[in-house]
């Protein structure tokens, strides 16, 4: 036994001398001639096949492609992240000399993670008020909603509102903002349907918050209407169960309808068949 490895020791010594520690990139380039055949290109010079590393032999075992510079790596979109590390081709971060992270590159991580889940956090935890504070388009209606205290008082509730940006609200704003607070906050209900509405479809009717007051959804060759107020954003979500439309001026009440007994809000009409 002892023989046998001295015999092939021997042989790798006078390939290596034959072949004077050849460069490669590929197999290929090692496999030149019989003296060739049990060449290996490992770390980016022929080598005896028996004389590869555990570390290389388990790349290969793996099926990671070998390599002799980075350059060999960088060979379309799946390789973008991979560098030469003890002749193969290795995620770039994940793996270094020691074969595995480091402690810093572990933190960075850890440290990526939670800021992704504090933002999604953060984002259901927002309340209409913020998102609407968010949005410059908005801020005429915010005024009116705080004036009125209806956030407050609709907190926690699962609504969907239909807010006039501030083109819409441009011309009735004086108008509004002199109300008592009472009949301000009739009218803004006016905007509010009870549960969420995130899909509107042509013709479907929805209750708002003041009794008998109905909204309709109708579908154009723009989008969709609301009571004839245009939609110019979608929906957008708030929290857990709350939720706004952006439209294009401000609703009136139907004619006749002084806010008496009505249907509750809520509940949604299908279009007749």
């Amino acid at each position: 036994m002892r023989l046998h490895f001295f015999l092939l020791l021997c042989f790798a010594v006078v390939s290596l001398a034959q072949q004077g520690q050849k460069t490669c990139a590929t197999d290929v380039d090692c496999q030149v001639g019989t003296e060739g055949s049990n060449l290996r290109c490992l770390s980016g010079i022929c080598q005896p096949e028996m004389m590869m590393s555990s570390d290389q032999m388990g790349s290969q075992g793996q099926g990671q492609k070998r390599c002799a510079t980075d350059i060999d790596c960088k060979v379309g979109a799946e390789g973008a992240n991979l560098r030469c590390i003890d002749g193969a081709c290795r995620p770039e971060g994940m793996m270094g000399d020691q074969g595995g992270m480091t402690m810093g590159d572990q933190g960075m991580m850890s440290q990526g993670g939670q800021q992704g889940s504090s933002q999604q956090e953060s984002q259901q935890e927002q309340t209409i008020s913020e998102s609407i504070q968010n949005n410059s388009q908005l801020s005429q209606v915010l005024q009116l909603l705080q004036k009125s205290n209806l956030l407050q008082q609709l907190s926690g509730q699962s609504l969907t509102f239909f807010l006039p940006n501030n083109a819409g609200l441009s011309q009735m704003l004086q108008n509004l903002q002199d109300l008592p607070q009472d009949r301000l906050s009739e009218r803004l209900k006016l905007h509010i349907s009870s549960g969420l509405v995130p899909l509107l479809s042509d013709g479907v009717r929805t209750s708002s918050l003041v009794p008998g007051e109905d909204l309709t959804f109708k579908q154009t060759g723009q989008g969709f209407t609301v009571n004839g107020a245009t939609v110019v954003h979608q929906f957008v979500p708030v929290g857990k169960n709350q939720g706004y439309y952006i439209i294009d001026r401000v609703l009136s009440p139907s004619q006749g309808n002084q806010g008496g007994q009505g249907s509750q809000g809520g509940s949604m009409t299908q279009p007749a068949q």
